[in-house]
């Protein structure tokens, strides 16, 4: 929330709402439709949920997709960790980080 707050002068508001959040359930649609009509983000607050993304490259092989979908998902699993860094960045389309495009960062430790 403090980062929200002491950036969001710079952020864009009021943005294109992403399909995918028109597909949510009530009330969760209308909490992101209002922070991205705000703050220009639809994750910002208590829409705010961290997490990593795994992901991984099969050289574009279907099958190889298809294999790992009917293998089941992974065990979850807890992780205990400290935020070292905080850097802002570029995203590209749909969100995705941009590499090497760092705005800023921030040792928080």
């Amino acid at each position: 929330d403090a980062v929200v707050n002491a950036t969001y002068v710079y952020a864009t508001p009021d943005q294109p709402i992403p399909d995918w959040v028109k597909t949510l359930p009530e009330p969760v649609r209308s909490e992101k439709e209002d922070m991205i009509r705000k703050y220009g983000s639809p994750n910002v607050f208590s829409q705010f949920d961290p997490h990593v993304t795994l992901g991984f490259d099969c050289d574009g092989a279907p099958q190889c997709f298809q294999d790992a979908l009917e293998a089941g998902a992974p065990p979850t699993l807890h992780i205990e960790s400290d935020v070292l860094m905080l850097a802002l960045g570029v995203v590209g389309a749909h969100g995705t980080v941009m590499r090497g495009e760092d705005i800023a960062e921030f040792q928080l430790r």
